[in-house]
């Protein structure tokens, strides 16, 4: 029609052209919000602009730039975890995953037990049915042990029947966790009398 106004002069009549002050003939909308690539703030529409996406060194052209399943202006305004890195806190858990399990991404250890959470046996298990994932719970099988302690001493973090028992190599017999693993660091003297009281010869 040679009454539609083309502002731009890209062969788009302006009612149907998404940037209608800039020349963009093809269109290109990456985030179809209805705003042309060329006018748009934002066009990849991560909620970040041009000049955010050069501070945060994330790419403009793509929401998620490190594909953890966040979106990079979520990352950089909510989350606070880092955009480029796909696990930010390195515990081996991508930061979409613990944004969604309810793990803190910008923490190795979010229960703060020793065990960091990609290394919780069953990370995003209730095994003791506390209402808690054992990623987020410190004694992961209640059984009044932390678990990393119990991996410390060798028990089952999962099983609560072995809270307590020290299998901690070299076994000490009759002495618990706690003694044997406390005293066994730079206290050969008072290890060995601690022994020599239970009656177990020192090894």
């Amino acid at each position: 029609d040679d009454c539609e106004v083309d502002t731009d002069g890209d062969g788009v009549p302006d009612h149907r052209d998404t940037c209608p002050d800039h020349a963009d003939p093809d269109q290109a909308d990456l985030d179809m919000d209805g705003i042309g690539d060329p006018c748009d703030p934002d066009p990849d529409g991560d909620g970040l602009d041009a000049n955010e996406e050069r501070a945060a060194g994330t790419r403009p052209d793509v929401a998620d730039s490190d594909l953890d399943g966040l979106d990079d202006g979520y990352e950089v305004h909510t989350s606070h975890t880092d955009p480029t890195r796909f696990d930010s806190d390195a515990d081996t858990l991508g930061d979409g995953v613990e944004v969604e399990a309810g793990t803190d991404p910008n923490s190795e250890d979010s229960d703060t037990d020793g065990v960091s959470d990609g290394e919780e046996p069953g990370w995003n298990e209730d095994s003791d049915a506390d209402g808690l994932i054992n990623a987020l719970d410190a004694d992961s099988d209640n059984g009044s042990v932390p678990d990393g302690i119990e991996r410390e001493t060798g028990t089952n973090m999962l099983d609560p029947t072995d809270d307590g028992r020290d299998l901690s190599p070299p076994d000490r017999p009759g002495v618990d966790d706690g003694c044997e693993t406390t005293l066994g660091r730079g206290r050969p003297a008072q290890l060995r009398l601690l022994l020599a009281a239970l009656g177990v010869p020192s090894r």
